[in-house]
């Protein structure tokens, strides 16, 4: 039987993106295959991802369900998740009745059948092999803008997110402005397909994980 290593299952509410202030159980996979440091990619990675403890696919389905007062959304986070993540685990949850989301740093192929794909790209395009992402986040310091480029596949226009680099718990007000008027430059409404939004991690302000 398939097993995952897991660092954690919780119920909290989304705190970034598309989906912010939603309820989900949050399924942390262990491992990544990226380490986003300060001097690569001009921030640090803040996620605890380390460890983790051997879990069957039925294991972590009777888990979920076992939180979430009925909430029927999973969500994959890491660590980067498309290192575990099967069509099988995906499958599971189908099964069950949920709806399956993943945040994945778009470096790895997904299962067929995800409900949502929220990416946050840290890694050239040339690396990238999710090319149908609903949300793309891109983590911006100042001196890092906004690309010209996003990778899709031509049938789904995602939403795009400007996301200020945190420090631990504490969001920079450099990091912020940066991000601010990188989104005042380029409107959602502007003409064209490739307008930004601003998306915070927000959780860390409500002091939830």
């Amino acid at each position: 039987m398939q097993s995952y290593t897991v660092k954690e299952i919780f119920y909290s509410l989304q705190g970034e993106g598309a989906r912010a202030g939603t309820a989900n159980v949050f399924v942390r996979f262990a491992g990544c295959n990226l380490d986003c440091a300060i001097f690569d990619e001009g921030f640090d990675c803040d996620t605890d991802f380390s460890g983790g403890k051997p879990m069957t696919g039925d294991y972590i389905v009777r888990a979920a369900r076992g939180l979430g007062y009925g909430c029927r959304w999973v969500l994959f986070t890491g660590g980067e998740p498309a290192l575990q993540l099967d069509q099988e685990l995906v499958d599971r949850f189908h099964g069950d009745g949920w709806a399956v989301a993943v945040e994945t740093n778009g470096t790895r192929h997904l299962p067929d059948g995800i409900d949502w794909i929220a990416m946050s790209p840290k890694t050239d395009d040339d690396q990238i092999a999710v090319w149908d992402a609903d949300e793309i986040r891109y983590v911006l310091v100042p001196g890092l803008r906004l690309p010209e480029k996003i990778p899709h596949n031509g049938t789904k226009v995602p939403m795009l997110y400007a996301s200020p680099a945190f420090e631990g718990d504490v969001l920079p007000p450099d990091n912020l402005a940066w991000c601010l008027e990188q989104v005042k430059r380029n409107p959602e409404d502007r003409p064209g397909p490739w307008g930004w939004r601003l998306s915070v991690q927000q959780h860390k302000g409500w002091g939830i994980r």
